[in-house]
């Protein structure tokens, strides 16, 4: 982590501890499948910082995508951060190294001035002899005025190991054209993780989380 007090160079989004919850209606779901869907990243801003990301299934691409926050992609002056790299659930695979050709930041990050532009995505080759993997999106929920029931967070913080994602779990507190604000206890470092819900037997993924203070980036403009 950087030793730097600039908010340029250290996010909110980058240490301490989460609350562990699982909701009732969760209980007799298998969520395993949530351990290669959600991935911790490591990169270079002054020195080494790890943040979340998460799967999307998009149908006909070559590759399997990676949604997450913009500032674990690049600094607010527009400069990519370095040495990204994406850890896997089998910690016998190594880690990937994302080429700069497969990241993706929005143009219009500016910082943590522009949280409705804090989202980003990567891409990665995708191995067709195994399944797709990822949450699902729903373009009708993109519309949605409320989230009834629970919504949920899966990410990492520099000391959680890959494959064992961090589980929050809340309810929405308000949906604007642009952000959610939901109650689920966030800290430091999970910047990047995905925000779903479990909609007609599906973890469809509703939202990117993107600082402590909740509000996050609804897939309607992505």
């Amino acid at each position: 982590m950087s030793d730097s007090d600039d908010d340029d160079f250290v996010h909110p989004g980058w240490k301490g501890n989460i609350k562990r919850e699982v909701d009732e209606d969760l209980k007799l779901k298998n969520l395993d499948v949530i351990r290669d869907w959600a991935v911790k990243l490591s990169f270079v801003k002054i020195s080494t910082c790890y943040g979340s990301g998460f799967f999307v299934r998009i149908p006909d691409t070559p590759y399997d995508i990676i949604f997450t926050a913009a500032h674990n992609l690049q600094y607010s002056n527009g400069v990519r951060t370095t040495k990204l790299q994406v850890h896997y659930t089998d910690p016998d695979i190594k880690a990937y190294d994302v080429p700069d050709q497969d990241v993706y930041v929005c143009e219009d990050y500016r910082g943590p001035n522009t949280p409705e532009a804090d989202y980003g995505f990567i891409r990665i080759p995708r191995d067709t002899t195994k399944p797709r993997r990822g949450f699902g999106f729903s373009i009708p929920l993109a519309y949605e005025s409320d989230f009834r029931g629970s919504m949920y967070l899966s990410g990492f913080q520099d000391e959680t190991p890959e494959g064992y994602p961090i589980l929050g779990t809340g309810k929405c507190r308000d949906c604007h054209e642009k952000l959610l604000q939901y109650d689920i206890t966030t800290q430091p470092g999970l910047s990047g993780s995905g925000v779903w819900i479990a909609y007609k037997d599906e973890l469809i993924a509703v939202a990117i989380q993107y600082a402590l203070s909740c509000p996050c980036k609804p897939f309607q403009d992505d």
